[in-house]
């Protein structure tokens, strides 16, 4: 990693525009799916790939949450904020029980490892009956590693996590967190993620 990007990372998952947007859908997706599922605010959720922490902490909301991260810098940063993060990657060395967790989830993460069907089957083990797979994939993946290899080039600052003033960066998140409400009347069919929730055989989930 850069040096010094986990600290700016960390600023910017929690208060860029982008990173608040996307931690309310994806909250809100989770709430929905859990509410679904019967579940009354006890699950175990894991989070793979959780970075920094800023979308781990929010899922703690449903119950105990643990996140896995490979960058030391990055885990090192989310236990400062208090939260159960633990060294390891996909697909081998998730240092999780099988079988015990009521959601697992890859937020952005899966573009980034060599072998996803490994990674995927590595979170179906985690699941206990009913248990949610919840991911997401970035479609601009792509243009993101151009930008950054331009801004390499032209010797620009060392990250891509620039937040626009607080003006400017509060309406686009406003607008990105409404994506919420639409989600729950219909599927949305445009934009720069696709989101999946699977759910494992057994309509009740463990406890």
């Amino acid at each position: 990693m850069v040096p010094g990007y986990a600290a700016v990372h960390a600023e910017q998952e929690r208060a860029h525009w982008w990173f608040r947007g996307r931690r309310a859908v994806l909250v809100a997706e989770m709430a929905r799916h859990l509410s679904d599922a019967g579940t009354d605010g006890g699950c175990r959720i894991a989070e793979i790939g959780c970075g920094s922490g800023g979308m781990l902490g929010a899922l703690g909301r449903f119950g105990p949450a643990v996140g896995v991260e490979p960058d030391p810098a990055l885990g090192e940063r989310a236990r400062a904020r208090g939260l159960d993060v633990r060294a390891g990657a996909l697909p081998d060395d998730l240092p999780l029980e099988d079988g015990r967790w009521d959601a697992a989830c890859l937020f952005d993460v899966l573009e980034h490892v060599d072998d996803e069907a490994g990674s995927l089957r590595a979170r179906r083990r985690l699941l206990g009956p009913g248990g949610c797979l919840v991911a997401t994939v970035t479609l601009l993946a792509a243009p993101i590693v151009a930008v950054r290899l331009v801004r390499s080039l032209r010797h620009r600052p060392e990250h891509d996590l620039d937040r626009p003033r607080r003006l400017i960066n509060g309406l686009p998140a406003r607008i990105f967190a409404a994506e919420a409400a639409l989600l729950r009347l219909a599927p949305v069919p445009f934009g720069i993620s696709v989101l999946l929730v699977a759910r494992a055989a057994d309509s009740a989930f463990s406890r």
